[in-house]
């Protein structure tokens, strides 16, 4: 798929089907804000979307709106996703 192979060109990063880890792993490349995943119910997670690369905070709030997750900022500066306490799901 070039548009997607060539999105980054236009700093975005185009996700169809992923799993979450893997985007994770991609929205790092282009980020100092690190996100961390701690939440084994997600880990076979997939997500479709398209992001800003370099704006993790973004991403994240993106991820909310796919995904029942919580989200914690580290002291610094990590973005920490855990599962979503039980009375939110």
């Amino acid at each position: 798929d070039l548009p997607r192979a060539t999105a980054w060109h236009e700093r975005k990063l185009d996700f169809a089907d992923t799993p979450l880890s893997d985007a994770i792993a991609e929205a790092n490349r282009y980020s100092r804000d690190q996100v961390v995943l701690d939440a084994p119910r997600l880990q076979n997670a997939r997500i479709s979307g398209v992001f800003e690369a370099g704006r993790n905070d973004l991403f994240v709030e993106g991820l909310q709106a796919l995904v029942d997750l919580h989200v914690d900022r580290t002291d610094d500066g990590r973005f920490l996703l855990t599962d979503a306490p039980p009375a939110s799901r």
